[in-house]
């Protein structure tokens, strides 16, 4: 909603620096240090049945979900805009290079040259520096 406030229950969703960052309770309140405690006991618990979950993952469901969070890192809002704008860029340079690859075989008739035979070879070796 238009006030920061979840339109299901009602709750604080924080955006921009504080996405995906607890929060914590108004250290004026009256009852600051029970509305602490609680937050502090659910966060707990919420970390052991994540470890649970995460223990059951199947090791291809544990390599998505660790690629996700790696994207959605917590943070400032400028740095996660600025991994994205990476991220886009990679992917499109990585779709360029294919297509030159493609393009580039059809002009030798479908056969890749011993130069692109080894430019391939060499970007297989490597780590991907766009990821």
């Amino acid at each position: 909603m238009e006030n920061g406030r979840c339109a299901w229950h009602g709750g604080l969703t924080p955006k921009g620096d504080d996405w995906h960052k607890p929060r914590w309770p108004d250290r004026d309140s009256p009852a600051a240090e029970q509305k602490l405690q609680r937050k502090l006991r659910d966060l707990e618990r919420a970390a052991k049945k994540r470890a649970v979950r995460v223990a059951a993952m199947t090791p291809e469901e544990l390599e998505r979900y660790k690629r996700w969070h790696q994207v959605r890192r917590p943070g400032s809002a400028k740095r996660r805009a600025a991994a994205k704008r990476d991220r886009e860029a990679a992917a499109s340079v990585r779709t360029m290079l294919a297509e030159i690859d493609g393009t580039e075989m059809q002009s030798q008739g479908g056969r890749p040259n011993e130069h692109q035979q080894r430019g391939k070879r060499r970007r297989a070796s490597c780590p991907d520096v766009f990821d």
